[in-house]
């Protein structure tokens, strides 16, 4: 037992003195006025309570201190500071050294020096300053108006250290009594109600910038799906308030601009739709045929599109003479790209040269290579024990596959694949059975550019009710017959391990694949 407290206390002496000496090894690379800042706190002293989750506050003002402190190993020692001193910055491209064990040093020590040292974090009064202000931003954007932010510091002379701590009294937050949208643009003055009643901000609400900043968004969205192709979230003025006499209640005004080179803001509608289907840089300026299909104008320069025009006509949602809307060049930029057939889709819009307030559209398809081949061959070895047999034998297996795949098969985005896949296994120490097993797999598989309800499931589930609520959502439903794909598969089987047994499986599958969104997914 002695020894074990004397061997605990011999580690305990070694890691003070490994303390004291990072601590002085980076004490005398320091200048007369130079300390090394070793924490941060941030006080919030809020007494009555105007701050509820006040763990959050604190993290998101802890985020905005400019210097953060210098990382601790073991939560003791900051070697990365010691070596930044003890190191030299080197320069890759002055290293000419004509020894090669030099130069091969040179460019260790280099690496050495990016990735591990670190730059000490020294008291700035300027940053301080900077982070006091930046912590009071926030407080007014998240609607503490009367937040004061101040900070001390605590300097050790001898230690060369600095500690520092920022007092955050918050006050009392400003909340909305009333909510006033206004414009003087007359051809928006029609649009106030509309845009009034889907608001962000609601009554006795915090005054908060971030829910400013998603309402611009909101009215952008709105305005720009309901024809106003060149409205931008610049048009709405910053965030204004007036006291309404009441002790921090406000109302909260929302100003919606002019434009700057005309009187009104000017709705648009869908003009000319030119598709490029095998757009290339190269032969751009070929494209000279124009061929009209169902209101889109195919510009190529053989007549050849490549695709059958309905299949192209069903994922562009925007028609000449209606009206413009943001979403549906969204969604027709989305649903091309789903296709499969193309590598790149570029939608371009511009201004009518021929009819006013319309927008012409210039769409690119950059097509992907339509077939492919691609084979894939493996070898291993293996040793066990076969079934009635105490010796240990060894096995060679090979295996390979090859698919074939069309992205276009009928000119309407079909996406088929056939995969051949064979495998053979050798008994190395039987010479009466050198094969001791055969693997075959054939497999198909196909998939659709379009939404078929077989044998009309999704629409029976979609007219089921149960008093207001639908099995399927009609919602959902919609969305998944617009955005899903069918999948189908059939694939054969055959193994063969001989003189044990035999098998053959037959498999076939239908399917879809659904993406809602970014973050969600069906199969």
């Amino acid at each position: 037992m002695k020894y074990k407290h004397n061997l605990i206390l011999f580690f305990l002496l070694i890691s003070f003195g490994q303390c004291f000496f990072y601590s002085c090894s980076v004490k005398k690379h320091l200048g007369p006025t130079e300390y090394l800042i070793t924490s941060n706190d941030v006080i919030l002293n809020d007494a009555e309570d105007n701050i509820k989750e006040k763990g959050i506050v604190k993290y998101e003002l802890s985020k905005l201190i400019q210097q953060k402190v210098n990382s601790k190993f073991l939560r003791v020692f900051r070697p990365e500071v010691k070596w930044y001193y003890t190191t030299e910055p080197v320069d890759l491209d002055k290293i000419n050294s004509e020894k090669w064990s030099q130069r091969v040093s040179e460019k260790f020590h280099r690496m050495f020096r990016n990735r591990f040292t670190e730059a000490p974090v020294l008291y700035d009064t300027l940053r301080m300053r900077s982070t006091e202000r930046q912590m009071q931003n926030y407080l007014h954007n998240r609607g503490y108006f009367d937040a004061k932010v101040s900070s001390e510091e605590e300097i050790n002379e001898k230690s060369k250290k600095a500690r520092i701590s920022y007092i955050v009294e918050p006050g009392k937050a400003y909340r909305i009594d009333t909510i006033v949208y206004e414009t003087n643009d007359q051809e928006l003055l029609s649009e106030i109600p509309r845009l009034s009643k889907d608001s962000y901000f609601k009554k006795d609400e915090l005054i908060d910038l971030n829910v400013y900043n998603q309402d611009v968004a909101r009215i952008t969205d709105s305005l720009r799906n309901d024809g106003y192709a060149y409205f931008f979230p610049s048009y709405v003025s910053i965030l204004e308030s007036d006291s309404t006499g009441a002790k921090h209640r406000l109302k909260v005004l929302s100003k919606i601009k002019k434009p700057v080179e005309e009187e009104v803001h000017q709705k648009y509608y869908i003009g000319k739709i030119n598709i490029y289907p095998n757009y290339s840089s190269r032969d751009f300026e070929a494209s000279t045929i124009d061929t009209l299909i169902e209101g889109l104008h195919y510009l190529t320069k053989d007549g050849d599109i490549g695709i059958k025009p309905k299949e192209i006509r069903k994922n562009v949602f925007i028609y000449t003479g209606t009206l413009f809307q943001q979403d549906l060049i969204k969604k027709t930029n989305t649903q091309l790209g789903a296709l499969g057939v193309y590598k790149f889709i570029n939608v371009i819009q511009k201004k009518s040269a021929t009819l006013e307030n319309h927008i012409d559209f210039d769409i690119y398809l950059s097509k992907a290579k339509k077939q492919s081949i691609n084979f894939q061959a493996d070898i291993n070895n293996s040793q066990r024990t076969l079934e009635r047999n105490t010796a240990i034998s060894s096995f060679l297996g090979t295996e390979a596959n090859v698919t074939y795949r069309n992205r276009n098969t009928f000119r309407g985005a079909e996406n088929i694949s056939f995969t051949l896949e064979g495998g053979l296994e050798f008994n190395l120490a039987n010479n009466d059975t050198l094969i001791n097993s055969i693997d075959v797999l054939g497999r198909f598989d196909i998939l659709l550019p379009e939404f078929i309800d077989i044998p009309g499931t999704f629409k029976l589930l979609s007219l089921i009710k149960f008093g207001k609520f639908s099995l399927l959502n009609p919602e959902f439903y919609k969305e998944f017959k617009e955005k899903s794909k069918p999948i189908g598969s059939i694939s054969y089987n055959l193994f063969n391990l001989r003189n044990f047994y035999k098998s053959q499986e037959f498999e076939g599958s239908w399917g879809y694949e659904f993406r809602r969104s970014a973050r969600e997914q069906y199969r």
